[in-house]
């Protein structure tokens, strides 16, 4: 009996398509159920606003580019304000600041080189309910017209940011 030339050749071309096939097949379910995070995120909404700039002495109401923010929780829902962190912006990064916790009795120790102070009912007690103020006295000169301001607010256990708002500076 004479054997088929093509049987062994196809068998083996049939198994290598088959396992190709299926290895492709597995990476598109895996694709589809983890797909890659591509950056496409938009923004979170602006929970969290810069309501003002202060370029004011307090004192004397001379313009001295204090760089006092003025920050409104104009959310829905409360926030424990120990689990909130902040990011300050300049110019899309020419300056930042990091802000460990926006509780001020918990911001007293931390570490804060580029704010003086942090006031207002938003950091008081432990809760930053809507309507509440924050307001975040940073070194003089830091904001100047022009420049734009953006604040970010970090849900601290997570890393995940939950508010960002930016404002052109006058």
């Amino acid at each position: 009996m004479a054997k088929d030339p093509g049987t062994a050749v196809s068998h083996t071309q049939a198994t290598l398509l088959m396992v190709g096939i299926t290895v492709l097949l597995a990476m598109m379910v895996l694709l589809l159920f983890h797909l890659p995070d591509l950056g496409m995120h938009p923004p979170p909404p602006p929970v969290f606003v810069i309501a003002n700039i202060i370029h004011t002495d307090d004192q004397t109401g001379a313009l001295d580019y204090d760089s006092r923010l003025v920050i409104l929780h104009n959310g829905t829902r409360n926030y424990r304000n120990a689990n909130l962190s902040a990011n300050i912006y300049r110019n899309g990064g020419d300056w930042n600041c990091h802000i460990e916790t926006l509780n001020g009795a918990k911001f007293i120790p931390t570490h804060h080189f580029k704010i003086e102070t942090i006031g207002g009912s938003g950091c008081s007690g432990d809760l930053f309910t809507p309507g509440e103020q924050l307001v975040i006295n940073l070194k003089d000169g830091v904001f100047h017209p022009g420049d734009t301001a953006r604040f970010d607010v970090i849900d601290t256990p997570s890393g995940r940011v939950i508010s960002t708002h930016s404002v052109r500076v006058t």
